[in-house]
C-alpha cells in the first residue's frame, strides 16, 4: 500500500512538473477563463436584471462556480491524452492503470486547481457565503462523491484513449458538449425538456449545482441531500463499470481483438 501511494505521489508531481514549466499551458487555461467571464460579463450588461431571473444568480459568478468546479473535478481530457501517450508502458505492465489513473488525476488537480483557485476567490467575494454547519458538512460531502465520480469517468476516458488517438472532431464535440450540457455554459432549464436526460446523466451537473445553492444560493435542479446521494450512487457506478471497461479493453488490445487507431 505504502509502495503505491509513493507511485501515485511521484506520477503526480512529474504530471504537475510538466504542466507548469510550459508558460502556455497557463497562457491558454487564461484565456479561456477570461472569455467565459467576459460572456457573462456582457450578458449581465445587455440584460440586467433579466439575466439574474434566467441563471439565478449573476451570469458572471455563475459562470466563474461553474468553471472552478469543472476545473477542480473535471479530469476526463488528462487521462485520455495520458493513457494515449503512455499506452505501450501500460500494456507491457510496466505501468499499473489504477497508479497510473490516480497519479495523473491528483497532477491534474494539482494544475488545475491555481486557476481554479482565482475563480473561488472571486465567487466569495462577490458574493460572500454564510455557511453553518450542516452546510459546511454538506459542501464537504459534494466534494468527496464529485472527486469520486470523477474518477470513475476518468477510467472511461483513459480506455478511450487507449483505444484512439486523442485527436479530432469527435472527442473536441465530446468535450464541448460536456460543458454545455453539465451547466457550465447554459442553465439546465434553458436546455430543451427532451434533451435533459443528458445533462441529468453527467456527474458534473450534480457537482455545480450543488456548489452553487450551498455557496451561491441558487435554486438547486432538486433538494442538495438528493443530489449528493446521487452523485453517491453515480460514483460507485462509474468506478467499478469503468474500471472493469479499462481493464477490459487492456485484455482486447493484447488479443489483438480491438485496432488501434
Amino acid at each position: 500500500m505504502r509502495k503505491a501511494l509513493k507511485k501515485i505521489k511521484v506520477l503526480a508531481l512529474c504530471n504537475f512538473k510538466n504542466w507548469v514549466r510550459y508558460p502556455e499551458n497557463f497562457g491558454g487555461l487564461l484565456l479561456y477563463i477570461g472569455l467565459v467571464m467576459f460572456v457573462g460579463w456582457y450578458l449581465q450588461m445587455l440584460t440586467g436584471d433579466a439575466s439574474e431571473e434566467v441563471f439565478g444568480i449573476s451570469p458572471v459568478l455563475y459562470y466563474a462556480s461553474g468553471l472552478f468546479v469543472f476545473l477542480l473535478i473535471g479530469n476526463q481530457n488528462s487521462a485520455l491524452m495520458a493513457f494515449s501517450a503512455w499506452r505501450m508502458d501500460i500494456l507491457s505492465k510496466q505501468l499499473s492503470p489504477d497508479i497510473f489513473l490516480l497519479g495523473n488525476y491528483l497532477g491534474q488537480l494539482l494544475t488545475d486547481s491555481l486557476p481554479g483557485i482565482f475563480l473561488l476567490f472571486f465567487s466569495l467575494i462577490m458574493s460572500p457565503p454564510s455557511l453553518n454547519l450542516y452546510e459546511i458538512f454538506m459542501l464537504i460531502s459534494l466534494l468527496i462523491v464529485s472527486f469520486s465520480a470523477s474518477v470513475g469517468v476518468s477510467y472511461f476516458f483513459g480506455a478511450m484513449g487507449l483505444r484512439m488517438r486523442p485527436i479530432g472532431f469527435v472527442f473536441t464535440s465530446i468535450m464541448m458538449l460536456i460543458t454545455i450540457f453539465c451547466g457550465i455554459m447554459i442553465p439546465i432549464q434553458a436546455i430543451p425538456q427532451g434533451l435533459r436526460w443528458i445533462s441529468y446523466s453527467i456527474p458534473y451537473t450534480w457537482s455545480i449545482d450543488g456548489f452553487r445553492a450551498l455557496v451561491l444560493n441558487s435554486r438547486p435542479l432538486m433538494p442538495v441531500e438528493r443530489e449528493i446521494f446521487l452523485l453517491l450512487v453515480l460514483s460507485i457506478f462509474l468506478i467499478v463499470v469503468g474500471r472493469l471497461t479499462l481493464y477490459r479493453m487492456i485484455r482486447r488490445i493484447k488479443e489483438r481483438k480491438v485496432i488501434i487507431r
